[in-house]
């Protein structure tokens, strides 16, 4: 084997390399004693693919295939770049994206056998021939992904190898394939490349993988407009070292009144409470509540019930809310990490069966419920080495993707706070950050140790000649994850607002000024946060937002009208001011730009009817001004009964939207902080096919205004990422400058029937 240095490597990608390594690319020999001979014949690698002009579907449980499925699903050559949709998901039948765009011919990968042969089999499927090919070993995702891109920008094969030995079938797919270099992804591939006998390219670091990656992007297109950043840690997960699971059971029986806004029990009590044991050490807690049994008068009536659940820890502190709107009717989840804090828990169920309605500004609540339900309550303690609670585990899988699709870098790290640094900074505590505003300070300083990595990639763009194109461009930053892998910075709050909404203003603020004391709009970059609830659904985003003319074309033909209209929605029959000032107005705006708007509120708002009008459905961009919550809003004029009509996560979940705009001036819609991914109302919306969703992860005010974001999508035909930057660079006040949050591709540009 010949081991070549990452000076090598920048330099057989020809000229255009030197600049990223400050060398010389004439005839003298290598660093490593590499010969012009053997240059020239690294600089005249080839490949020839296979015709493929279908999609690749990707297991959702082999996050290593995605460095494989990257080059086979979007690749460079001599006629520019080329994409075909990558999908995640178990089965094609669960792709909305496959259903309506018709896919006719789709590979799948990571179903069958396991990595090594799969990506074997995989290369032969897609390449015809390949004279050089990148190598990873299986253990090493979190190292390999970095240069991963490098595979689409060469238009080469990655292969998985997951021992030392040489494989025989490796080996015979190498040779039909006709490779005489492999570039190993670490030393560990090194080691396994070694064992194959041919030309060895290493690039040990995650360091050389990036420079080679900013060189080849400097060479191959002269600039780069985007940067996908993310943590692969979120995919890499162990066995805990001992779980235990039990269970509890409880009637609940209670005749409540609810009048003037406030509740009085006839009979009975609305909750129940059930007391576990955590021991010592690194503890991650879910606790499940579950309706198993209903008698009441409203179980044929639909009405739905609703149970909240909320865990304590020994000494009675909040550790974290759940209810079953936020997730499915019947049943929610609590989950959150004890780090050496033993004792006696307490779970505490609260149940409501029945109605309560009416505005609390126009007319205070009443209603009634009336309860008479049996409740399980699962609660599961897993011991851990080390902590770890990725809420949206392995979205890191689609970034490489992502990054080669957009004509961008990667930036990969380990970026999430929770760790062994985690564990000693949150001993002797149970609550989450979003929760527990001791651990803001922690928290706030991995953000500003990821700040300077995004610093330090700045600077290594430039001596790439990259740096400068790249901020006087749109400066995309896409960051690809969840809140605790990417984590937001913590700015401090006055005065606590109820236990369930959270402590502190989480932010992604500080991603896009580099600064996070700014005050006054120095927004640098345009972010946007790339997360669902699960990686099917963030591949969904992906696919709809890379292929969007495609996809909306396919959704428009059971909604014809969606692409030109604008609904616009009000609570408290125009309490919310906004909408006197704001909305009507600006309807009126709107339809000159070609644009069928449709402003709604009070009865015409609740769920029942907005299902039945397809406001939602129909709507390209939709613009909401109400109360809510991190898992509903209540347009609250919709008589007696809100909790039958509010708009929540239980029930956004299954709801099939178009690749819409969403933008929102309610508080808390956009919290992802500490709260489970999938019970988050922003991310269901993704789920359902939002393409890009803005809300404020914490209460907001009359500050939070909308237009300049609106103006700079109609007028200006700006991405959503760059609408969003100028937005916080004109809209300052806070607390929204702070806590307004973009979920969505920042690249992605929706269409407007004045832009075509």
């Amino acid at each position: 084997m010949k081991k070549f240095s990452l000076l090598i490597v920048l330099l057989f990608l020809g000229a255009g390399f030197a600049g990223c390594i400050g060398g010389d690319n004439g005839e003298e020999e290598g660093a490593a004693g590499v010969s012009p001979e053997e240059m020239d014949a690294l600089l005249s690698s080839a490949s020839e693919r296979n015709p493929f002009d279908g999609a690749v579907l990707l297991s959702p449980n082999q996050p290593i295939l995605g460095l494989v499925a990257a080059p086979a699903a979007c690749w460079y050559d001599s006629e520019g770049m080329h994409k075909l949709p990558l999908i995640v998901a178990d089965t094609q039948e669960e792709s909305k994206f496959l259903a309506k765009t018709g896919a006719t011919e789709v590979a799948m990968l990571g179903f069958t056998t396991k990595p090594c042969c799969e990506s074997r089999e995989f290369a032969t499927r897609f390449f015809k021939s390949a004279d050089t090919v990148l190598m990873v070993r299986e253990s090493d995702y979190a190292l390999g992904i970095s240069g991963a891109p490098l595979a689409s920008y060469l238009n080469l094969p990655l292969l998985v190898v997951d021992e030392e030995e040489r494989c025989g079938a490796m080996a015979e797919a190498l040779d039909s394939l006709g490779v005489k270099n492999i570039i190993a992804l670490g030393g560990n591939a090194a080691v396994s490349a070694a064992a194959y006998g041919y030309e060895v390219i290493v690039l040990e670091t995650r360091d050389e993988m990036e420079d080679a990656l900013l060189g080849v992007v400097s060479e191959k297109l002269g600039g780069v407009d985007y940067i996908a950043m993310t943590n692969p840690y979120d995919a890499l997960d162990s066995p805990p070292l001992s779980s235990e699971t039990n269970s509890f059971e409880a009637e609940i029986t209670n005749v409540q009144l609810i009048a003037a806004g406030e509740r009085f029990s006839a009979y009975g009590e609305p909750f129940a409470t059930f007391d576990f044991q955590v021991a010592g050490g690194i503890n991650h807690i879910r606790a499940d509540a579950i309706v198993t049994e209903t008698t009441a008068p409203y179980a044929e009536g639909g009405v739905e019930p609703i149970i909240g659940l909320a865990l304590y820890d020994p000494a009675g502190v909040y550790l974290g809310f759940g209810s079953s709107a936020g997730f499915e009717v019947g049943s929610t989840y609590v989950e959150t990490l004890a780090i050496g804090h033993p004792g006696t828990y307490k779970a505490e169920v609260y149940a409501h069966f029945g109605t309560k309605g009416l505005s609390p500004v126009v007319a205070p609540s009443s209603g009634v419920s009336a309860v008479s339900m049996k409740v399980r309550v699962d609660v599961c303690v897993e011991e851990q080495e080390s902590p770890k609670m990725a809420l949206s585990p392995n979205l890191s899988m689609i970034a490489p993707y992502l990054a080669a699709a957009r004509g961008g870098t990667l930036l990969a790290g380990d970026f999430g706070f929770i760790g062994d640094a985690y564990a000693n900074a949150s001993a002797g505590n149970a609550a989450m950050p979003g929760y527990n505003k001791n651990l803001h300070g922690f928290v706030n300083a991995k953000v500003g140790e990821n700040i300077g990595a995004i610093e330090e990639y700045l600077d290594r763009m430039e001596v790439c000649g990259l740096k400068e194109g790249y901020l006087a461009g749109p400066a995309w930053l896409s960051l690809v994850g969840g809140a605790n892998s990417i984590p937001m910075y913590y700015y401090p709050t006055e005065s606590e607002p109820w236990p369930e909404d959270g402590v502190g203003l989480p932010a992604d603020l500080p991603y896009s000024t580099l600064d996070p004391l700014d005050e006054d709009g120095n927004i640098i970059l345009s972010i946007g946060r790339m997360a669902a609830p699960s990686i099917d659904d963030l591949s969904e985003l992906a696919a709809r937002s890379l292929f969007y003319d495609d996809y909306r074309s396919a959704y428009e033909t059971s909604a014809p009208l969606w692409g030109s209209r604008f609904l616009f929605l009000f609570g408290e029959g125009f309490a919310e001011m906004g909408g006197v000032f704001h909305q009507v107005p600006y309807a009126a705006e709107v339809a000159q730009h070609g644009f069928y708007p449709l402003v709604v509120g009070d009865e015409a708002n609740g769920r029942t009817a907005s299902e039945a009008a397809g406001y939602y459905t129909g709507s390209n961009y939709i613009e909401i001004i109400v109360h809510g919550n991190w898992f509903i809003y209540a347009p609250v004029i919709y008589g007696p009964d809100a909790y039958s009509q509010q708009i929540d996560t239980a029930h956004v979940n299954g709801w099939d939207l178009g690749p819409s705009v969403f933008i929102t001036s309610a508080c808390h819609t956009g919290r992802t902080d500490s709260v489970p991914a999938d019970q988050a109302l922003s991310l269901a919306f993704i789920r359902a096919g939002v393409n890009c969703y803005i809300g404020a992860t914490r209460g907001t005010g009359s500050e939070s205004q909308t237009q300049v974001f609106e103006d700079a999508l109609i007028k200006d035909d700006l991405s959503v990422g760059e609408a969003f930057r100028l937005l916080k660079q004109e809209q300052i006040a806070p607390p929204s400058y702070q806590i307004r949050t973009l979920y969505g591709d920042p690249a992605f540009n929706p269409y407007e029937p004045n832009n075509v």
